[in-house]
């Protein structure tokens, strides 16, 4: 349990020093903590295609009855890459990502993305799909307007080769890949 009593699986709180973003501008950063993991954290080989099943676990915000407000609270979602390609951002440039057949509620930005074997990604956003049906009508203005449209949600992550290339004050400028 932590602080505000949620079940944390077993994980724990860890302070955060060196906080820089990734030197390429991306919503990415990069931080230290004193801690020795029993197992060392490590980028797979594994390739990733459309229809891979892939895992979100994070702290999305909730509304919760009994308290008035938001509160955190640990959620595991599941989901399959509908699509790999590169996503044209006017700040970044090109970022490489996955598009994700699952929820991006608010709040899981930056959780981790696993297959079965390994860490793959991490959700930064959500990307939103139209579908609208042939049925139009002329509304008072005398525009046409759709009928009905149907509103699709995906999550999107960083594959692991963004995540690979991030840089800041806790890599010492230097690639996280090559720290590892």
């Amino acid at each position: 349990m932590d602080d505000y009593g949620n079940n944390t699986g077993g994980f724990q709180n860890l302070p955060l020093a060196e906080i820089s973003q990734d030197r390429s501008g991306t919503d990415l950063a990069t931080a230290s903590v004193e801690h020795s993991p029993k197992t060392p954290l490590a980028f797979p080989g594994e390739e990733i295609f459309i229809g891979h099943d892939v895992w979100a676990f994070g702290f999305p915000f909730s509304n919760v009855a009994e308290r008035s407000g938001l509160a955190l609270s640990f959620r595991a979602l599941k989901g399959y890459i509908s699509r790999v390609f590169d996503h044209e951002t006017a700040n970044f440039g090109p970022i490489p990502s996955y598009e994700i057949d699952m929820p991006a509620p608010a709040g899981m930005s930056r959780a981790p993305l696993f297959t079965f074997k390994s860490l793959v990604g991490m959700v930064y956003g959500e990307l939103e799909s139209y579908t609208i049906n042939d049925w139009f009508f002329v509304d008072e203005r005398g525009i046409v307007q759709p009928e009905s449209r149907k509103v699709i949600t995906f999550a999107l992550a960083h594959r692991v080769e963004a995540l690979r290339a991030v840089r800041g004050a806790a890599t010492r400028d230097r690639a996280l890949a090559e720290l590892m």
